[in-house]
């Protein structure tokens, strides 16, 4: 398979909701990824209880472990990005093959 990461412009770190002990969930660090961000809109839109924020596609490799609600931070800006329920497609075009996830920047 070809790999996508030659087409990367960010890098992000992945964490995602975790058991710590007993009820207690955390945030904790799975990976580092390159990937592609591309704005859906440009103008911001009301995300959830007033919340103002603009959505994303992300392009990475398809063989990232990228789930729904993980949150993604941009090293670079530090900006915080969710990925949205339902928002993971695994899609291949030929030998390429890759994840596209619709993210919304929250922070």
């Amino acid at each position: 398979m070809t790999t996508l990461t030659h087409l990367a412009t960010n890098t992000f770190i992945i964490t995602r909701l975790v058991t710590i002990s007993g009820y207690k969930k955390d945030f904790c660090t799975t990976t580092g990824i390159r990937g592609s961000l591309q704005p859906l809109s440009f103008s911001k839109t009301n995300l959830f209880n007033g919340v103002m924020g603009k959505t994303f596609r992300i392009f990475v490799e398809g063989s990232i472990d990228i789930q729904e609600g993980d949150k993604l931070r941009n090293t670079s800006t530090d900006e915080i990005y969710k990925v949205k329920n339902g928002g993971t497609t695994r899609r291949t075009m030929g030998a390429v093959d890759y994840n596209e996830c619709i993210i919304e920047q929250i922070s």
